[in-house]
C-alpha cells in the first residue's frame, strides 16, 4: 500500500500524481473550505502512512508531482506547506502533527532539508509547542543528543529563532531558549546530583 502511494503514473494524464500527491491536494482544499472534520479525517490518515513507510517512500510521496497542466511541478510537500499557511482559517493544530512527523522521519535527510529549509524554518513559531513536547518525551539522553544535533532538521529548528528581533539582538554565538534547554538536559552537570552542587 506504501509503495501504492509514492508510485505515480509515467504517462496520461495523471503522470506523476501519486496517492500521497492526492492526500495533500485533498488535505489543502479541504483547508481552504474551512472543514476541521475533513481536515482531521485526512490528517488521520496521512499520519498512519508516514508512520508505516520509510524515509525513501515518504520522500518520493512528497516530491510527487503533476507532469503537465496548471499544478505541473507543483509537489505534494508544496500543497502540505500551503495548506499550512492557512491554518488560521481551520484553527486545527492537527494539521501541525503532519509536517512534525515528516521532519521526525526525515530529521537526517540533508538534501529535502536543503531543499526546503526557509519553508520549514519559517514554521518555528508555529512548531515549537509540538518540538518541546516531543524533546521532553525522550527520556534516553543518547538519543535526545542524536535528534537534536547540528545537521538535523531538528538541531536547525532548535537553533532557528522564531523572532527576528530576538535573532538580530542576540549576541553572535549565544544560544536560543530551546537549545539552552537541550544542553541542559544532555549535559553530564545536569544528570549527577553531586557535580551540579
Amino acid at each position: 500500500m506504501i509503495a501504492g502511494l509514492s508510485s505515480s503514473p509515467a504517462a496520461g494524464p495523471d503522470a506523476g500524481k501519486s496517492g500521497f500527491y492526492s492526500l495533500m491536494v485533498a488535505l489543502f482544499h479541504a483547508v481552504l473550505k474551512n472543514s476541521p472534520e475533513s481536515v482531521e479525517k485526512i490528517v488521520n490518515v496521512v499520519l498512519k502512512l508516514i508512520e508505516k513507510c520509510d524515509p525513501a517512500a515518504l520522500i518520493a510521496g512528497l516530491s510527487s508531482s503533476p507532469a503537465a497542466g496548471p499544478d505541473a511541478g507543483k509537489s505534494s510537500f508544496y500543497f502540505l506547506m500551503r495548506a499550512l499557511s492557512y491554518t488560521n482559517k481551520t484553527k486545527t493544530d492537527k494539521l501541525f502533527s503532519v509536517i512534525f512527523a515528516v521532519l521526525i522521519k526525515l530529521n537526517d535527510d540533508q538534501a529535502f532539508f536543503k531543499k526546503y529549509e526557509v519553508s520549514i524554518l519559517k514554521l518555528k513559531g508555529e512548531l515549537r509547542p509540538k518540538l518541546k513536547k516531543y524533546l521532553e518525551s525522550i527520556d534516553d539522553t543518547e538519543t535526545l543528543k542524536e535528534v537534536s544535533k547540528s545537521g538535523t532538521i531538528l538541531g536547525a529548528l532548535i537553533d532557528h529563532d522564531a523572532n527576528p528581533v530576538h535573532g538580530f539582538f542576540r549576541i553572535k554565538g549565544t544560544k536560543t531558549a530551546t537549545r539552552k534547554w537541550v544542553d541542559e538536559k544532555v549535559s553530564p552537570k545536569s544528570r549527577d546530583p553531586q557535580k551540579s552542587c
